[in-house]
């Protein structure tokens, strides 16, 4: 029986940990969740068939996959800590962005499989977006395996590593610029009148219908916006108002900040 250990119960552990065990091709496998505090690992055991461990050697020892959930200022500790205890065939992963392949490869040998993959928290509700990245060691079971882990939290894709700098500022941050937005929708919403609760159903609601349509259609996304826009209308005055804003310019400014951040976290 396969097992994957995630080290690690936090928001993005807990997340990949729920995943796996409500996915039903997984629930052969068997599951560990290491972590220090105990009342975190509780959660999980009272709700799954987890095994919980607060050694980390003793979590990954035997374990086909190892899923490190933590953040880039833990990652080295943790790995010198554990990596005698690693099987020779297994898989590690790491979700911080702080550790190049060449960097894993420093610390671990080049004979350790090793992967990068930056998720995000929308994979909490299993609409995540996930981007894996591995070295030449993994075979083509190895990294349809990695790919079914990451896919039972929303979707998965393999990208090159130079890739995952962009992906780290679109996926793995955006998300906290689409709830900015959210608020804001809000927020205005809440100025002409309407109740908080409402605003927020309206405003998240509208963002979640038009991603959808937007991956459902494939349309371009300038011909969606123009499909909702009619002459002299509501849509493309709040258009022409949030050209005028910059909007378009905060967006893209603002993820390349997310890149830039991606860059210097993965050379230090």
């Amino acid at each position: 029986m396969p097992i994957i250990s995630i080290i690690g119960a936090g928001n993005m552990g807990g997340a990949i940990a729920k995943g796996i065990l409500e996915n039903p091709p997984f629930q052969s496998m068997e599951v560990r969740l290491a972590d220090q505090a105990v009342d975190q690992l509780k959660v999980f055991s009272d709700q799954y068939s987890v095994t919980c461990f607060t050694d980390n050697k003793e979590a990954v020892a035997g374990a086909d996959y190892v899923i490190l959930a933590l953040k880039p200022a833990y990652i080295e500790a943790v790995i010198q800590e554990i990596k005698a205890s690693l099987s020779p065939t297994c898989l590690l992963v790491s979700i911080a962005t702080s550790l190049s392949l060449e960097g894993a490869s420093k610390l671990l040998g080049s004979e350790q499989k090793f992967a990068r993959v930056m998720p995000n928290t929308p994979a909490q509700v299993g609409a995540g977006m996930a981007g894996i990245v591995c070295n030449e060691r993994l075979d083509a079971d190895d990294r349809q395996g990695l790919h079914a882990i990451f896919s039972s939290l929303g979707q998965a894709r393999f990208v090159t590593e130079d890739q995952l700098n962009t992906v780290t500022a679109l996926s793995g941050s955006g998300p906290a610029l689409m709830y900015m937005m959210l608020e804001a929708m809000a927020d205005a919403a809440v100025l002409t009148g309407m109740g908080r609760q409402d605003a927020y159903d309206f405003a998240s609601q509208t963002m979640l219908g038009a991603a959808q349509m937007a991956q459902e259609s494939q349309l371009h996304p300038g011909q969606l916006k123009d499909m909702v826009c009619t002459p002299a209308g509501t849509t493309i005055a709040e258009v022409q108002a949030a050209e005028a804003l910059g909007l378009r310019t905060a967006m893209i400014e603002s993820l390349l900040a997310g890149y830039d951040k991606a860059k210097e976290l993965a050379n230090t």
